[in-house]
């Protein structure tokens, strides 16, 4: 037992999550732990023992209602970036333009998305993460009103440079919320944010092929977005709490680190560790959680510092694997915008906007078989843990990576294939729902994964990993039309597929060498947590 423990302090993401029997605790000289109630895991992060206002204490139906507008926020923000599916054959009449014209949008769009992830994310550190999500919802309602007025291409790159700015939180803010508010073995709620991702995506294509073979024109999509940014806007501004907390007083499972050092150390160590008897501080009165600013918690580094912080995460192998594995999933989801209308448009589904939106529900229903696959994803891991000691490791969760990769490369060539040979629309329709199960499934997997490897980094590696992913999307948008037309449907589905199967299958890297690669890299990140 011992010898496991002292890794813990030594190897980033090495976690004491199950103390059987108070062995955690007797080891570590009767310092008190806060367990869940009535359990044997040990809450991580451990939260604060007298200020109220942390996040990890706020009430359950107060965590709910956050991640709940957060869903909402994410799910209206994913029908921003895709509704346009449905509509691009009527976009080449409307504006008189080429497919591959309205892919440079696309292009540009997840270009500036990049870029929006880099910079909102300094901005929700130095002033919030509450005013970060309410300028973001603004910025997507000027974009909705400015496109429904412009009806044009010039109108839509606009359109396409607003929303990849608006939407930028939506990527790079709502995973280090989820972190905020909740504790490791609750990890699994990054679920409900990969599932608004999925729902949007897809659902939005869905309705908007409903609401323009319904009143004829797309601008009526705009519409409704209008509507549904002006109502999370509302809760927003009304509901949703600043989660941003700083820590001041030192993890109490730190402790552990002791171990490894010489006995006079330990001492040391653990009275620093210990907290002070203090006054409970109550939790804030409603009307000073709502306000726009709350400065007290916020970063003290300057915004170019933390700008350029995550650039140094790219050291860590495992921010190179998800970056990978979530971007080559992106481009999955890209891979419909730009396709759907071009395959099922033409003879001899000859599909209206309405029935390409309906080919959406298949990538819905594989969102939901990946949500109830990882639905064990958190019991899985206190599982292993107690297997392993009571010690949890980020790779154990790697071992439900296998079904869902399988199923992704697997979707990709029913996807591609069943239009080119004019196969049923069924055959297209089960390789989408089983690419959806391999985005929402890989994506939700590799992102815990990172996150749990450096907890204390999480809001600089998820920046990093998404700088990386949108990059990727933008490049395959700005090329796939002419992959498409110089390789042809048949070489170019193989090609996507080989891909898709090598970059999935970089998992084997972490999963053997993994923990190795977070112990080197352990005095990096023990170096910039202190920074």
């Amino acid at each position: 037992m011992n010898e496991n423990i002292e890794q813990v302090g030594e190897v980033p993401g090495t976690t004491i999550l199950v103390d059987k029997d108070g062995q955690v605790q007797n080891y570590m000289g009767g310092v008190k732990l806060n367990h869940q109630s009535e359990t044997d895991i040990i809450l991580i992060p451990q939260p604060s023992d007298t200020d109220q206002n942390d996040p990890l204490l706020w009430s359950p139906k107060w965590k709910k209602l956050h991640i709940t507008i957060l869903f909402f926020y994410t799910l209206i923000n994913a029908c921003a970036a895709h509704w346009t599916t449905t509509v691009y054959t009527l976009f080449t009449k409307d504006f008189n333009t080429s497919y591959s014209n309205l892919n440079q949008v696309t292009g540009a769009q997840n270009l500036v998305l990049a870029f929006s992830c880099i910079f909102s994310q300094p901005f929700a550190n130095k002033f919030g993460r509450r005013p970060t999500y309410i300028c973001s919802t603004i910025i997507c309602l000027v974009a909705f009103i400015a496109f429904a007025g412009a009806r044009s291409y010039a109108g839509y790159m606009v359109y396409g440079v607003l929303i990849g700015l608006g939407v930028g939180p939506m990527d790079s803010l709502v995973g280090p919320s989820v972190h905020d508010v909740f504790f490791l073995h609750q990890h699994g709620y990054m679920a409900a944010y990969v599932i608004a991702l999925g729902f949007g995506s897809n659902f939005g294509i869905v309705i908007s092929g409903y609401i323009v073979e319904t009143t004829k024109k797309w601008e009526w999509c705009l519409y409704v977005l209008i509507i549904l940014d002006v109502c999370v806007l509302i809760f927003a501004i009304f509901f949703l709490e600043e989660s941003l907390y700083h820590r001041d007083t030192k993890d109490k499972i730190a402790i552990v680190e002791s171990h490894s050092q010489e006995s006079n150390e330990k001492e040391e160590i653990k009275e620093t560790v210990e907290v002070d008897n203090l006054s409970p501080i109550p939790r804030k009165p409603f009307w000073q959680r709502i306000t726009f600013l709350s400065l007290d918690k916020a970063n003290k580094s300057n915004i170019f510092e933390l700008t350029i912080a995550p650039i140094k995460t790219f050291r860590y192998p495992a921010v190179i694997f998800t970056s990978l594995i979530y971007g080559i999933q992106i481009c999955w989801l890209q891979l419909f915008g730009v396709t759907l209308s071009q395959f099922y448009s033409a003879p001899p589904y000859n599909f209206t906007s309405e029935a390409i939106g309906n080919m959406n529900w298949a990538g819905i229903v594989g969102t939901i078989i990946g949500a109830a696959y990882l639905q064990i994803s958190d019991w899985y891991q206190v599982y292993r843990a107690k297997k392993n000691n009571g010690i949890a490791e980020p790779e154990h969760k790697l071992d439900l990576w296998y079904v869902p990769m399988i199923l992704n490369v697997l979707g990709l060539f029913l996807y591609g294939y069943g239009p080119k040979y004019g196969y049923h629309w069924v055959v297209g329709a089960i390789g989408i729902g089983l690419i959806n199960i391999g985005i929402f499934s890989l994506t939700t997997i590799s992102l815990t994964y990172v996150m749990e490897s450096y907890p204390k980094q999480t809001s600089k590696t998820m920046v990093a990993v998404l700088f990386v992913r949108n990059i990727m999307s933008a490049i395959f948008t700005w090329v796939f039309q002419y992959w498409l037309e110089g390789l042809g449907v048949i070489w170019l589905v193989a090609m996507l597929g080989l891909l898709c199967f090598f970059i999935n299958a970089s998992v084997l890297i972490m999963v053997f060498w993994g923990k190795s690669f977070r112990q080197k890299t352990a005095h990096w990140y023990f170096n910039s947590v202190q920074d």
